[in-house]
């Protein structure tokens, strides 16, 4: 006898619930104003998503044959910030500033010098949250050079969820060091190219890849340095920019949202600049509503 029969009908299993109808607005440069979307309630939720400029590579420095010469060192990666509020807490407009990268330090083009320091990257601003900007990676010099540090949270709110921190830049010392890679953040720049005084050449590191967690952002790598992040662009963090591969050579861009700028690589007197470093990606604010 079938199941029919008996009175055992098969029961399907519920359809998924249709999403929450939302709004997304989302601010890539400049100052901005978010306004408070038409529907919203006051139970409705708002989740903002705040990532700051990348910092900006160091150029490496330029000497004599005979001399230590190292690479710049990477660019920190840009601080990011979530937030979650009931739309009952905002106003019907919210002011905010999207941080821009920092610049990546200028090559050196006068013989037996230390390079540029790369600058920092901006802070990205919604309301009264901040995410701190990635600090500058280090000009070369004769010596060890330090990446720098990834841009912290800054401004803790009552609406607390996530506080997220991002990789720090990679340092140029006895071997150029890889970009940091952030979790769900962005990845930090690679440093440039370094050349000993026995004249051997070390190349120049990867970017650390961002949002490692989720939709990676792959960081740029040292043989291909002007690639940002491999080109890849995400809202939870781009990747770092690879370090210049080899004498001469600029350090790649960060990607997209604020990844580190990596280091230029080393320079030689009467013979070739050393490379720039590369710029820091550019910073996000991310307003989801949720009715």
């Amino acid at each position: 006898m079938s199941n029919l029969s008996r009175g055992n009908l098969f029961t399907p299993a519920a359809p998924p619930a249709p999403p929450l109808p939302r709004d997304r607005q989302v601010f890539v440069s400049g100052a901005f104003t978010w306004t408070k979307p038409a529907g919203t309630v006051a139970t409705s939720r708002v989740v903002v998503n705040i990532i700051a400029g990348g910092g900006g590579g160091g150029s490496g420095r330029k000497g004599l044959g005979a001399s230590l010469r190292s690479g710049g060192a990477g660019g920190g990666a840009g601080g990011r910030v979530m937030r979650t509020y009931l739309a009952s807490v905002l106003g019907a407009s919210v002011n905010g500033t999207v941080g821009a990268g920092g610049a990546g330090g200028v090559a050196q083009a006068v013989d037996s010098t230390n390079g540029n320091a790369g600058s920092v990257g901006a802070d990205s601003v919604f309301g009264t949250v901040t995410a701190i900007g990635g600090k500058y990676g280090n000009p070369g010099t004769t010596g060890t050079v330090y990446g720098g540090p990834f841009g912290d949270a800054g401004n803790p709110q009552v609406h607390t969820n996530t506080t997220l921190f991002a990789g720090w830049g990679g340092a140029c010392g006895g071997t150029p060091n890889a970009g940091g890679p952030g979790d769900l953040l962005p990845g930090a720049g690679g440093a440039g190219c370094r050349c000993s005084a026995a004249n051997i050449e070390t190349a120049g590191a990867n970017g650390g890849n961002g949002s490692v967690q989720t939709n990676q952002a792959n960081g740029g790598t040292a043989a291909n340095p002007g690639n940002p992040g491999a080109g890849n662009t995400q809202t939870e963090g781009g990747g770092g920019g690879g370090g210049g591969s080899t004498k001469g050579a600029a350090g790649g861009i960060g990607g997209d949202y604020g990844g580190g700028g990596a280091g230029g690589a080393y320079g030689l007197d009467a013979d070739t600049n050393s490379g720039a470093g590369g710029a820091g990606g550019g910073g996000i604010v991310e307003v989801i509503t949720y009715f």
